[in-house]
């Protein structure tokens, strides 16, 4: 009789790989005593979670559930930046559950509500988050669900939006989170960007004038 193992957070694709092929070398059917290995293999595209490094995904492709309802599941791998230091506890920490939602935001949008035209060529410019951690999150199954609340479209550059992301863990929700968020044409966004750029070019500017002996670089 064989045991079970649950996949954890923390185990990369390629670590999961290597366990594959040790329990097929020992003529055990892998795909049957590893639970939860499916959401490593379902990993979020990094493009659609606007990353460059595929161990900074911490999330598997958005489903749609409802009209305005979206699930995915916690993929952390060890390697991916927020693991790579301040570790407190047996707990995961609290700023990789935001960064989390921040990618469930712009896989959604960018597999489902965005039109295709202009999918991946869009940029998404947080305005606020509030957060709100009811409990420990460990490092076991988490699901989250997304409900978009709002979704305004601006004009033909840009949209307004505001979403929630649950956290679910063992049947309970253990983190809430909301985002209000635009999105921009890069043509704006662009625009936005140069402005207060130079904005505080200026700003600076006057600074370093009152000041002697001082530079700005």
């Amino acid at each position: 009789m064989h045991r079970y193992f649950h996949v954890g957070q923390g185990i990369s694709r390629s670590r999961l790989e290597i366990m594959i092929e040790l329990l097929k070398k020992q003529g055990i059917d892998p795909y049957t005593v590893l639970l939860g290995h499916e959401t490593i293999f379902n990993k979020a595209s990094k493009e659609i979670v606007h990353k460059h490094k595929i161990e900074n995904v911490l999330i598997s492709t958005p489903v749609r559930i409802e009209k305005n309802r979206f699930k995915s599941d916690l993929v952390i791998d060890e390697e991916c930046a927020e693991m790579s230091d301040h570790i407190t506890g047996q707990h995961l920490q609290g700023m990789l559950l935001i960064e989390a939602a921040r990618q469930m935001m712009t896989a959604t949008y960018e597999t489902h509500i965005l039109p295709e035209v202009q999918q991946q060529n869009m940029n998404f410019i947080l305005n606020s988050i509030r957060s709100n951690f009811k409990n420990f999150v460990f490092p076991l199954p988490v699901s989250l669900e997304l409900e978009i609340i709002n979704h305004r479209k601006m004009s033909s550059h840009g949209y307004v939006c505001s979403i929630k992301v649950f956290f679910t863990q063992e049947l309970q929700i253990v983190h809430e989170i909301e985002i209000d968020f635009s999105i921009f044409s890069p043509i704006i966004f662009s625009s936005v960007e140069r402005r207060v750029i130079t904005s505080l070019s200026k700003v600076l500017e006057t600074f370093s004038k009152n000041r002697t002996g001082e530079c700005v670089l």
